[in-house]
């Protein structure tokens, strides 16, 4: 009898430690595999995506302006949007847009042509650039009659160079106008018989920089043109543009490694190559004394 009853405590202590023991230990463990094992939570829904719809809809139904001031709201008041780089590419082509063209805009100025105005002295006197007054004002010429009335769009730039992100940001009385993209040459081909090498420590961002545009160069066969050049509209059209920065190292130029048979001319102590048509619109927007900060 006393046997029978040592055994049936036995069982119970250890039964009673084996539940214990899984309770604790083995059924968490179990539990814990089982969560890692089920596909990941969606991420909450974004707040912003109405509104960024909205703006969206603003842009799609031709109204520039109201798009225009949805879109750099949206930015401001959603810099964790889902949606924020979108916003960012959508507004940069608006406003290079209006910019750009002859399309009307509450900041652009009127301006009736006095006797002895050329282009370059309007854009001096109105704060704005020689290629943005022809191009706000559809011209083909650089002959100006007294008496026509121009069309001014401002030229008040500043520009944020991103080594890091490998984009040049174009700010507007420091507010975000449009970025553009470093053109990305194609990686170099390590020999096949070249061992592996160990992966290096990422280098410590560099410091800030303060510079500023020095000169604004287009050049056509090594030859520097400009849009009032006689016959040479073409030329001025298809030339490289150079926009030096000082301190040298760090000026931008036409990148045209993705066109076959396309030379990239490089200025002076090189700098950062971007895309052509980037490259024009920035060469518009731009003149001496712009202030840069290479981040």
């Amino acid at each position: 009898m006393k046997v029978v009853f040592v055994l049936i405590l036995a069982i119970a202590v250890f039964g009673a430690g084996g539940y214990y023991t899984y309770k604790l230990f083995v059924k968490p463990q179990q539990e814990l595999l089982a969560d890692k094992a089920l596909p990941p939570l969606p991420p909450p829904p974004d707040p912003s995506l109405p509104d960024f719809d909205r703006c969206v809809q603003l842009q799609q139904s031709a109204d520039l302006i109201g798009a225009r001031s949805a879109f750099a709201d949206f930015i401001e008041r959603n810099p964790d949007s889902t949606k924020l780089g979108d916003a960012r590419e959508r507004l940069g082509v608006i406003n290079s847009y209006i910019l750009l063209s002859n399309y009307p805009a509450p900041e652009k100025e009127s301006y009736v042509v006095q006797k002895g105005d050329v282009i370059s002295r309007v854009a001096v006197k109105m704060r704005s650039t020689p290629e943005l007054i022809l191009k706000a004002n559809d011209l083909h010429g650089v002959m100006l009659r007294i008496g026509q009335r121009l069309t001014v769009a401002p030229a008040d730039f500043s520009l944020v160079i991103d080594r890091k992100d490998q984009k040049v940001v174009v700010l507007d009385k420091a507010k975000f106008f449009k970025q553009y993209r470093f053109a990305i040459a194609a990686p170099e081909k390590s020999h096949p018989l070249t061992a592996p090498t160990r992966k290096a420590a990422p280098a410590p961002h560099p410091p800030k920089i303060a510079a500023r545009v020095t000169e604004v160069i287009s050049l056509f066969n090594g030859q520097r043109v400009t849009p009032f050049d006689k016959d040479k509209g073409q030329a001025y059209a298809e030339a490289d543009r150079w926009i030096e920065i000082a301190p040298a190292g760090h000026s931008l130029y036409t990148d045209r490694s993705s066109d076959a048979g396309k030379p990239t001319n490089k200025p002076p102590g090189g700098g950062y190559g971007l895309p052509p048509d980037a490259m024009d619109e920035l060469a518009a927007m731009l003149h001496k004394s712009t202030t840069v900060v290479i981040e």
